[in-house]
């Protein structure tokens, strides 16, 4: 679970900070079948710190535009706040409702802690339609 906040009026930047909470857990048949209290089954994260920083070369409400964030999260990932992800991202948007998006990411393993985590490049592309 999480919250975020962000600026609004900014016509160059997206300022966005927020907290999230997290829960690991395993089922029952990794744990030690003779713990009966349960222990040992779940890890909680709370009040992690989740942050977007993104500086756009147009204003943001401009019909193309490309920007530049730095942040910790993605779509469905929220990552530790020391392991930064660096995205480019570009957007264009028609009059008829159609949004094109090309974005590439660069996810770092490990800044500033001994996380050994996944990285490398992707690129995103899509389409979307507001309708």
């Amino acid at each position: 679970w999480g919250a975020t906040a962000s600026t609004g009026k900014l016509e160059h930047w997206l300022f966005e900070i927020g907290t999230s909470f997290k829960t690991y857990s395993v089922n029952s048949s990794f744990t030690d079948p003779n713990a009966s209290d349960g222990s040992g089954r779940s890890l909680h994260e709370n009040f992690n710190l989740v942050y977007t920083i993104t500086a756009y070369l147009k204003p943001r409400n401009h019909p193309w535009n490309i920007g530049l964030a730095c942040t910790n999260l993605d779509y469905y990932l929220v990552n530790q706040s020391t392991n930064p992800f660096f995205n480019l991202q570009g957007r264009y948007r028609t009059e008829k409702g159609l949004t094109f998006l090309l974005e590439s990411w660069y996810k770092q393993a490990g800044m500033l802690n001994i996380s050994a985590n996944h990285f490398g490049y992707f690129f995103r592309g899509g389409i979307a339609w507001e309708f």
